[in-house]
């Protein structure tokens, strides 16, 4: 072999380790959004699980108190609920509650007993609750419907996709908003 072959092998062998090593990068890439996307939509089911199961089990004929109250697209909504099972004293009043400085989700079973506090969910580097609210169903005419809650739900990645955005990271959000019936009559 001359050196002009050596030289020209070697220029076509760089070439096609260098397209390789792109195509390396570009999957590695994808896979890291599609983690981050799936572990966004999981967050969001488990978080929303939580939520009905916990509101369906909730009596129809016990007001649900509404606390917390903001307005969110010249709306009135709330972060906080009380609700209970039945009629006081034998079933014990619990509260639902977005808590904004640390966005957590916290449920405490029995508003009278300190520290019975339980995390339905925690902000983390991966995963981030940005809104969640409450407002009331209307039957027609619109009287309030004391058995049915909406529940509006905003939850991001936190740029954990690596989704790129003009000099920083975009986040993926995700929305959903559903209604929740109380069965406990």
């Amino acid at each position: 072999m001359t050196l002009v072959e050596v030289l020209f092998a070697a220029a076509i062998g760089v070439g096609v380790l260098s397209s390789l090593m792109m195509l390396i990068l570009e999957v590695v890439k994808e896979q890291r959004k599609t983690l981050a996307d799936a572990t966004l939509q999981q967050a969001a089911g488990n978080l929303q699980d939580q939520l009905t199961r916990a509101i369906r089990d909730m009596s129809e004929n016990e007001s649900v108190i509404f606390g917390d109250k903001t307005v969110e697209n010249g709306a009135d909504v709330y972060r906080k609920i009380i609700v209970a099972k039945g009629q006081t004293p034998d079933y014990p009043r619990e509260e639902i509650a977005f808590k904004t400085p640390d966005n957590t989700v916290v449920y405490d079973p029995n508003r009278a007993v300190p520290g019975d506090e339980t995390y339905f969910f925690k902000t983390n580097a991966v995963v981030a609750v940005r809104k969640l609210f409450f407002y009331p169903s209307m039957k027609p005419g619109g009287v309030p419907d004391s058995s049915t809650l909406n529940i509006w739900l905003e939850m991001d990645d936190c740029g954990a996709s690596g989704r790129r955005l003009g000099d920083g990271f975009k986040t993926n959000t995700i929305l959903r908003t559903f209604t929740v019936k109380m069965r406990n009559t």
